[in-house]
């Protein structure tokens, strides 16, 4: 048997990673196995299918009424709550509400959501802390396992991890 010399904190850091794949839940997947960090994306659909929106040019999404309304308040310079104001929205019917979204830049679209994976991590523990840490630029973000089979290296890294340290 040959040996390899670390540094304490090598040996440390090995040895509190080697218990926590030993502890953690591996949701019933088999070795080896990597956690990535789930997220939506929003992704333009075939018409009928997903959630009719208007959006503009810059990413803002108009999903309902309420939403339209207040863009077209917005492209004419209304104030809502304003009684002259809201006397001329109430006489613009649905189409000419979609002619000003048009001249405002919005568009119509059908969206949907995609499951998206991203970075990847030995255990849950350094997958969630990444998320704590970066959840303000990621999107409704999760933990998800994946079973990594005929992977070689993670096998060999999993046996090292499972013989090397104490029990």
């Amino acid at each position: 048997m040959k040996t390899i010399e670390v540094n304490d904190e090598m040996y440390e850091f090995l040895s509190n990673l080697s218990k926590e794949i030993k502890t953690q839940d591996n949701r019933g997947t088999a070795k080896p196995y990597f956690y990535q960090v789930q997220t939506d994306e929003q992704i333009c659909v075939p018409e009928d299918c997903g959630e009719e929106v208007w959006v503009n040019y810059d990413g803002r999404i108009l999903r309902t009424g309420q939403d339209m309304k207040e863009a077209v308040f917005e492209y004419n310079g209304w104030k809502i709550g304003n009684k002259e104001d809201e006397e001329l929205y109430a006489y613009i019917d649905r189409w000419d509400e979609e002619e000003f979204l048009k001249k405002f830049g919005y568009r119509n679209i059908n969206i949907g959501t995609r499951n998206v994976f991203s970075n990847c991590f030995i255990t849950e523990k350094a997958c969630r802390d990444y998320i704590e840490r970066d959840k303000h630029n990621l999107n409704n973000p999760h933990t998800y396992l994946f079973h990594a089979p005929k992977n070689n290296e993670l096998e060999m890294l999993f046996k090292f991890f499972e013989e090397s340290f104490n029990k």
